[in-house]
């Protein structure tokens, strides 16, 4: 598995709204197990729940082999499927769609 670097606490979650950076909110619903989880594992890093949701995110959509494993258990429109790649970009590797 391609490990990919992601910042230990979350810039973007600290930084919304300020500069030109866009933000975008979304809401999700998750099970009261998975809400129990957040929670103790946000409790054990010091994180807040939305700072551990934006980090997890982030590691997710970065890791070209969980898209793609994502991708061929659901994908439905061979049309619109990612390639994610991971390209290098100065000293830090970066994953492109």
């Amino acid at each position: 598995m391609i490990r990919v670097n992601v910042p230990n606490k979350s810039k973007a979650a600290k930084t919304r709204n300020l500069g030109a950076k866009r933000c975008c909110r979304f809401s999700i619903s998750v099970t009261s197990n998975t809400e129990n989880k957040l929670d103790a594992l946000a409790i054990s890093t010091g994180f807040t729940r939305s700072e551990l949701c934006d980090y997890l995110l982030q590691i997710c959509v970065n890791s070209p082999d969980l898209v793609n494993s994502i991708q061929d258990k659901f994908n439905k429109n061979e049309r619109y499927r990612v390639h994610p790649r991971i390209i290098n970009d100065g000293e830090k590797q970066v994953v492109i769609y």
